[in-house]
């Protein structure tokens, strides 16, 4: 028999998985926006047809999100479901790994329950469907929960999953993954400074590149062009953004009503 107290985070652990999937589930079924909702759906229907991004169509965002998506069309099915599926099992991820980090941190059952289920109910609820900022916000709250993890218990796991979360989160799309991996990179060298146990960081140093490099392989094993891949994800990406930025409208008029109040309502 199982100890109570595993019993009992087993029960909510399952309830919490249940809440995060069913959640995201449901809200993937209302309302669409046309640009935003459909483009996971058409880039993951262009690679089960043999299509590979960046070679055979154009991408700026979100490359992983393509095959991760292929996976489920090809498990279960060309269809809304299989799309939803999708954000949905993001969505008890990031859930369960937040429960998972509270326990560790010896938070009780309930109140990691709470926590968790909260987190589930307010995050991919937004849109339902895959989406580009939400995968790599996953990957990214990932790596740095790992990051905590690693700095209490000391576990060589924990330290190698901020470089693979980064690495995911990156592939979903290049912000917010490229600055939370700048500042965990000067975060972690300080650390191992401080410790004075730069063969450690050497050691994740290498791991990093070794995911880097597993990364370019694939590139060129797809026989994607570098420069493809440059322009496409790096070079015009960057350039969206700037003139974003840039716009008239996005950043000013600077107001209490544009700042604040439709803030609140979302």
């Amino acid at each position: 028999m199982l100890p109570s107290l595993i019993r009992k985070d087993l029960i909510l652990f399952f309830l919490l998985i249940i809440i995060a999937f069913f959640s995201s589930y449901h809200f993937g079924f209302i309302s669409i926006n046309p640009i935003d909702n459909f483009t996971n759906y058409n880039s993951g229907f262009l690679v089960k047809k043999g299509n590979i991004p960046f070679k055979d169509y154009w991408v700026t965002t979100g490359p992983l999100l393509d095959f991760i998506q292929y996976f489920f069309f090809k498990f279960f099915g060309f269809s809304w479901n299989s799309y939803v599926f999708h954000s949905a099992f993001l969505n008890s991820f990031i859930s369960c790994y937040l429960y998972y980090c509270l326990r560790k941190f010896s938070l009780k059952e309930e109140l990691s329950f709470l926590y968790s289920a909260s987190l589930a109910i307010i995050f991919y609820t937004q849109v339902g469907t895959p989406f580009v900022d939400h995968h790599s916000s996953i990957f990214t709250i990932s790596a740095m929960l790992s990051f905590i993890l690693a700095l209490n218990f000391k576990k060589e796991i924990y330290w190698f999953l901020i470089p693979f979360f980064l690495v995911m989160g990156f592939l979903s799309k290049q912000t917010p993954a490229a600055y939370m991996a700048m500042l965990l990179a000067l975060l972690i060298f300080y650390h191992f400074a401080i410790e004075k146990n730069y063969r450690k960081f050497i050691t994740l140093s290498f791991y990093s590149i070794l995911l880097i490099l597993v990364v370019c392989l694939t590139i060129f094993l797809m026989e994607i062009e570098f420069l493809d891949f440059y322009y496409q994800y790096i070079i015009f990406a960057s350039s969206v953004g700037e003139a974003r930025i840039n716009s008239d409208s996005f950043l000013t008029p600077i107001n209490f009503s544009r700042y604040f109040l439709k803030f609140k309502w979302l």
